[in-house]
C-alpha cells in the first residue's frame, strides 16, 4: 500500500496520521519494541532510506523466526486500517526526553543489562566501555535520560508513558497499556502479539550475534563485565525506576540484547 505525507500529516485516502514520539537510550530494547508496535498497529515511516536499510537492523532481522515476523503483519477481520507514526527522532538519535506536542512513548531498561548489551557489541558499534571510569561515565548518561524521563511524565502525565522493557517481555499489561496510550483499536490482540514475541517464538534456531540467550542477569556470569560493575561504584540511584545495579532486574525472566 502506497503511502505519502503532507504537511498536516494526511494519508493519501485522507485518514489522518496519529503521532507518537518516542525516547529510548542505547541496547534498551527499541528493536524489540518496534516488533510489538508492528503487530499491534499500521506503522508508517518518515525515516531517510539510509536508516530504513541500515545493514545492521537488516542483520537483526536475520536471527528471527520468519513466522513471527510474518504473524506480526497479519489483520483481525474487521479492524480498520489505521495509520500510526512513530517518530524514533524527536530529540535526535537518542535524545534525551523533552516536552512534546504529541504523546511521548520513554522505553527504559535495567542499565547494567542495557550496557552488557553494548559492552558484548562494543567492537563492532565503536563503543567506549573498557574502563571503569568508562562505565562510570556511560551509567551517569542513562541516569541523565531516565530523569530526564520521569521529569516529562511529572510534568505530562496524560500524554506520557513510561514502558518498562522488562515488563514489556514478561507481561502482556504493557502492551495493552500501550494500545489505551496510543488510542488506537490494535489489528492483532496484545495477548497474540505478547505470545508471537516470547524470545522462544521470535528468536531462529542457530548461531546469533544480536538475539542471544535473553536474559538480564546474564552479565553477572561474565567476570570481566562484572569486574567493571564492581569499580563503577554503586552511588547513582535507579530504584525509583523499579532497578538496582547490585541485584539483578525484578520480574525479568526472560529479555533480549
Amino acid at each position: 500500500m502506497s503511502i505519502s505525507f503532507s504537511a498536516d500529516r494526511q494519508y493519501n485516502f485522507g485518514t489522518t496520521v496519529k503521532q507518537v514520539d518516542f525516547f529510548a537510550f542505547p541496547r534498551t530494547g527499541s528493536h524489540f519494541l518496534q516488533y510489538c508496535l508492528s503487530g499491534l498497529f499500521d506503522l508508517v515511516s518518515r525515516l531517510p532510506a539510509a536508516i530504513l536499510t541500515n545493514a545492521e537492523a537488516a542483520s537483526r532481522q536475520n536471527e528471527l523466526n520468519e513466522l513471527a515476523i510474518y504473524a506480526l503483519k497479519l489483520r483481525e477481520p474487521g479492524v480498520p486500517y489505521q495509520p500510526l507514526w512513530v517518530n524514533p527522532m524527536p530529540n535526535g538519535v537518542h535524545g534525551k526526553p523533552i516536552a512534546v506536542e504529541n504523546p511521548a512513548l520513554i522505553l527504559i531498561r535495567h542499565p547494567l543489562a542495557a550496557l552488557y548489551s553494548a559492552w558484548r557489541a562494543r567492537k563492532r558499534l565503536g563503543f567506549q566501555l573498557e574502563s571503569a571510569a568508562d562505565f562510570a561515565r556511560h551509567l551517569d548518561e542513562y541516569q541523565a535520560f531516565y530523569d530526564a524521563g520521569q521529569s516529562l511524565a511529572q510534568a505530562k502525565p496524560q500524554s506520557t508513558l513510561i514502558a518498562r522493557f522488562e515488563d514489556l517481555v514478561a507481561e502482556v499489561a504493557t502492551l495493552e497499556r500501550l494500545v489505551e496510550f496510543v488510542g488506537l483499536r490494535p489489528k492483532l490482540s496484545p495477548h497474540f502479539v505478547h505470545w508471537v514475541t516470547r524470545f522462544e517464538n521470535m528468536v531462529a534456531q542457530g548461531e546469533r550475534s544480536f538475539y542471544r540467550e535473553g536474559n538480564n542477569d546474564a552479565w553477572k556470569t561474565d567476570a570481566e563485565f562484572a569486574k567493571l560493575v564492581a569499580a563503577a561504584g554503586s552511588a547513582r540511584d535507579f530504584e525509583r525506576f523499579g532497578y538496582s545495579t547490585q541485584e539483578a532486574p525484578p520480574r525479568s525472566q526472560a529479555s533480549r540484547t
